[in-house]
C-alpha cells in the first residue's frame, strides 16, 4: 500500500467553521469602519469648504454668517435629514446657506453634490454669550465668562451611516479648527 496524503474531512470541516468564525467577525468591523471613514472624509471636506467661506464673509461682512438678524442665527440642516445613501445637496447653496441673508449669501461651492450627512452652521458675536454647542467640545473650554472674546461659528455634520438610526456627530468652530468626533456610530 502507498502512504496517502491529504486531509480528512474532519480537518476540512474544522477549517470552514474557523474561516467562517473569523468572516462573522472582521466582515461587519470591516463594514462599520468603511461606513466611518466615508463619512469623516465626507465631513472632512465640506467642513474645509464651509469654514474657508465662513472666514471670507467675516472678511467682507465683519462677522460670520448667518449672524445678519443681529441675535445671531443657526442655519437649516442641508440636506434636511442625514441618510445611509447618497442625496442630492445641490439645493444647499441656494437655499439653507442663502435664506437666511438672500442680499448676502455664504456662496458655498460643494465639494460634492451628493453627501449622506446633514450640516448646519451657527454664529453670534463676540461676548454674546455662550454658544449652544452640541454636547461637550472645546469650543466651551477656555472662553471667559461663558462669552467667546471674538465673533464665532460652528459646523455641525450628522450622519446616519448604518441606517439603524445610530447618529454620528461632528463639530468644528473658528474656536478650534480640527474636526471633533461627537458621537460616532457604528
Amino acid at each position: 500500500m502507498r502512504d496517502q496524503r491529504g486531509f480528512t474531512l474532519i480537518e476540512l470541516m474544522i477549517t470552514v467553521v474557523v474561516i467562517t468564525i473569523l468572516a462573522t467577525i472582521a466582515i461587519p468591523f470591516f463594514t462599520g469602519q468603511s461606513r466611518k471613514s466615508k463619512a469623516k472624509s465626507e465631513v472632512s471636506a465640506m467642513f474645509a469648504e464651509l469654514s474657508a467661506k465662513e472666514e471670507a464673509f467675516k472678511m467682507d461682512h465683519g462677522f460670520y454668517f448667518p449672524y445678519g438678524t443681529g441675535t445671531g442665527g443657526t442655519t437649516a440642516a442641508c440636506p434636511t435629514t442625514p441618510l445611509p445613501t447618497l442625496q442630492d445637496a445641490s439645493g444647499c447653496p441656494a437655499g439653507a446657506w442663502t435664506e437666511l441673508l438672500p442680499s448676502a449669501p455664504l456662496r458655498v461651492v460643494l465639494p460634492q453634490t451628493q453627501l449622506r450627512c446633514s450640516y448646519a452652521l451657527t454664529s453670534g458675536l463676540a461676548l454674546s454669550g455662550a454658544p449652544a454647542t452640541p454636547g461637550t467640545t472645546t469650543m466651551q473650554v477656555g472662553i471667559p465668562n461663558g462669552s467667546p472674546p471674538a465673533a464665532w461659528f460652528f459646523a455641525v455634520a450628522t450622519c446616519d451611516m448604518d441606517g439603524v438610526g445610530i447618529k454620528s456627530t461632528y463639530f468644528t468652530s473658528s474656536m478650534d479648527s480640527s474636526l471633533q468626533i461627537l458621537n460616532e456610530g457604528s
